[in-house]
């Protein structure tokens, strides 16, 4: 596992941990990092992790990061394909309860396949058996999703065929982006504006996010 941290933030300002999908590495996050990063008080971490690992595992991991942030930050997380079912796994089977525990605020998926993914046999090892339409990990990530307290938001390409479930349908939002497929949600300007309108909303309490579509 390879990680980048924000060594500058300080407590209140707002840092975004990237989680990429299969077979890929974090530098597929970099034209949203720059938008991200354009904003004042507002920062990236990332991770690249092995991609024999397991769901479950990769989630531990996420978690080993996200305990090393600076202390009093509040946390956005947003994963690419495989990376936002880790993500979402991460905040409803791993992330502990209590006052020390990390400020989770938000997490935001691009092209997840939270339905099964329609390329799961040519993902390796068991990471493909868990994205395969109904199977156990998935269906316990839909059970538990109305349970957890984080808010969430799905950005869905419009035209995305690798997966066959567009979002969590029990919470949060699904923001369709027109005209884009599954890769193209790493570039598009709306996925960039509309992270970061959450995120600044965020820092007001404003718990009304954009129409979804």
């Amino acid at each position: 596992m390879r990680t980048k941290l924000p060594t500058s933030a300080q407590p209140g300002d707002d840092v975004v941990v990237t989680l990429h999908g299969a077979l890929a590495t974090a530098g597929v996050f970099r034209p949203l990092k720059r938008v991200i990063e354009a904003q004042e008080r507002v920062w990236v971490a990332s991770l690249t992790l092995n991609p024999a690992l397991a769901i479950e595992d990769a989630a531990i991991r996420l978690g080993d990061l996200v305990a090393e942030l600076p202390p009093g930050v509040n946390c956005h997380l947003i994963g690419h394909s495989l990376g936002g079912i880790i993500v979402r796994w991460y905040v409803q089977q791993v992330l502990p309860a209590g006052p020390e525990a990390p400020t989770v605020v938000q997490t935001f998926s691009l092209g997840a396949p939270f339905g099964g993914a329609s390329v799961a046999k040519w993902i390796p090892l068991r990471q493909g058996r868990d994205l395969v339409a109904q199977s156990a990990l998935l269906s316990e990530l839909a059970r538990g999703a109305d349970r957890s307290a984080i808010p969430h938001c799905s950005f869905v390409g419009e035209d995305d065929r690798t997966g066959k479930g567009d979002g969590l349908s029990d919470i949060g939002d699904r923001i369709v982006v027109p005209d884009c497929g599954h890769n193209g949600l790493l570039f598009h300007p709306l996925v960039g504006s509309e992270v970061v309108s959450r995120i600044l909303q965020s820092r007001q309490g404003d718990a009304a996010p954009s129409e979804p579509c």
